[in-house]
């Protein structure tokens, strides 16, 4: 390409304001889906770890995110280690299987 040729010079950059404006739409639209899921998984009772862990959001995004749709702060700490636990509802099961 010589230098006095600035149509061409002006189509390549097009292409590349193009190509980033397609890829910044491209993470909106995956922050918007990941944001839709961790609804979802606080809607059914998720913790905000399980639900970063899934989602790839932040623990403050979620952790904002969790009184809003529930009404109250999401539970303290790690779910439990042992099988008993899991075994006493159809919702800890799901969760298990999450996991």
């Amino acid at each position: 390409m010589r230098v006095g040729n600035h149509d061409q010079l002006r189509a390549l950059i097009g292409g590349v304001e193009r190509e980033s404006r397609i890829l910044d739409n491209i993470e909106i639209v995956t922050q918007a889906r990941n944001t839709l899921e961790a609804v979802h998984l606080v809607q059914l009772g998720a913790r905000v770890a399980l639900v970063c862990k899934l989602t790839g959001l932040t623990k403050k995004v979620v952790s904002r995110l969790y009184p809003v749709l529930t009404g109250m702060p999401s539970p303290p700490g790690q779910a439990p280690f042992t099988d008993t636990w899991y075994l006493r509802s159809n919702r800890r099961m799901l969760h298990a299987n999450v996991v």
